[in-house]
């Protein structure tokens, strides 16, 4: 079972639905299980909602719920080796 902080459940009431409990804003987070469950597997760090939310996963848990103006900060990439041939 995924497990949602409850950071994630304030957050969510606050960004998404202002007029939930916590645990409505959990269950309601959990309607989307199967494609949090697809993220984890696929090492996914957020999973996007239809209403433009994103829910942030760390080591398989939802810890927090972002707007839907919130972009992932870029991946880290080694620098590009330079394969040139010297004549």
């Amino acid at each position: 079972m995924i497990e949602v902080t409850h950071h994630a459940a304030q957050r969510y009431v606050e960004r998404v639905n202002p007029a939930l409990s916590l645990d409505e804003a959990r269950r309601e987070i959990m309607s989307h299980e199967r494609a949090i469950m697809v993220a984890i597997q696929e090492r996914c760090t957020c999973v996007r909602l239809g209403c433009g939310a994103k829910l942030v996963l760390v080591n398989g848990r939802v810890v927090d719920v972002r707007e839907r103006r919130w972009i992932l900060p870029p991946v880290m990439r080694p620098a590009r080796l330079n394969f040139a041939m010297e004549n």
